[in-house]
């Protein structure tokens, strides 16, 4: 059985456990296990991004923020965007040069980073900031 343990990590706000809890009893014995397979890969993450604020455990299970590092866990990139969407979200980010970390995942620049390779310019993600929106 799958053990998701927050503070063991020092990732996660503390506060909310209740709700962290409650959100974890809603997910079935798979999601359980993609959850607690994705907090190393987030680890490594907010390890690498230090200015990467800490977000609440109950909003990645809830909200499934969990996903896309389970995907890094399992070695299988993320599915679901197509390459318009890459687009129009790499066209955001250059203009406004912030990226939306919850959304889209990774930055570019970042090993783990979502975006097909054959969308992305050289100086994608240089000085770019995560997004707070």
């Amino acid at each position: 059985m799958a053990r998701f343990k927050p503070a063991s990590v020092k990732l996660f706000l503390t506060s909310g456990a209740e709700e962290a809890f409650a959100a974890w009893r809603k997910l079935d014995a798979d999601e359980r296990d993609a959850c607690a397979a994705a907090v190393e890969p987030f680890a490594a993450y907010c390890r690498a991004h230090p200015g990467y604020p800490p977000i609440h455990a109950c909003r990645f299970i809830s909200k499934g923020r969990y996903v896309q590092f389970a995907e890094q866990a399992k070695g299988k990139p993320s599915v679901g965007i197509s390459d318009g969407e890459w687009t129009r979200f790499l066209a955001f980010a250059r203009k406004d040069r912030k990226w939306h970390l919850e959304s889209w995942g990774p930055m570019p620049g970042d090993p783990s980073c979502r975006v097909p390779a054959h969308l992305l310019q050289p100086n994608d993600g240089q000085s770019w900031t995560v997004w707070e929106g």
